[in-house]
């Protein structure tokens, strides 16, 4: 288990272990994945990875909506906006200067080998809507000047964070994705 950390006044752990399981896609049963009735939406492939249109509120109570490539081995956060989408988005994220104490701090990508550091900031969302299903308290990790920009379709990444919040299936053959219909519209904390 990881280091746990204060975050928004709460100890969370990261990198939280959560369930992962593979199914053929022509023999999977809701009865496999835990008896749920499923609600299926629509993902959009870019080579061959599936991204989601979500909708979140600011801090400030604007709603802005982004693609977001899904990638469930992303961790740390729940979800990954990249600084060409913040600013196409119009998200006021001053980022201050570094030892002032907020949130503000670097990571590498993969492993933390290689490459240049990319200085972030955590901002909490206090909403999230995505496929049907919403979140609260969306922990967002946000990117300084031409960080985490991996795609010209999407603006980031949900993660793994934000995947072990509820169960979830990615019919990747089909083209979509399924939470469990009892799911749709609540809040997720």
């Amino acid at each position: 288990a990881g280091r746990a950390v204060a975050h928004g006044g709460e100890l969370v752990t990261p990198h939280t272990p959560f369930h992962l399981a593979l199914y053929n896609p022509d023999a999977f049963a809701a009865s496999a994945a835990g008896g749920a009735d499923w609600a299926w939406h629509p993902v959009k492939m870019i080579a061959s990875l599936p991204h989601l249109d979500v909708a979140f509120r600011d801090a400030g109570g604007e709603e802005h909506r982004v693609l977001l490539m899904l990638d469930t081995g992303a961790c740390g956060a729940d979800i990954m906006l990249h600084s060409r989408a913040i600013r196409e988005m119009s998200l006021n994220l001053d980022f201050p200067a570094s030892g002032d104490g907020t949130s503000s701090h670097y990571v590498r990508g993969v492993g933390g080998e290689g490459g240049d550091s990319v200085r972030v900031r955590m901002v909490d969302l206090p909403r999230m809507e995505m496929a049907g299903v919403g979140f609260d308290k969306v922990k967002a990790m946000c990117a300084g000047v031409g960080g985490l920009d991996i795609s010209l379709y999407s603006g980031g990444i949900v993660c793994g964070d934000l995947v072990a919040r509820l169960p979830m299936v990615i019919d990747y053959s089909r083209k979509r994705v399924g939470f469990p219909a009892s799911w749709s519209g609540d809040a997720r904390a």
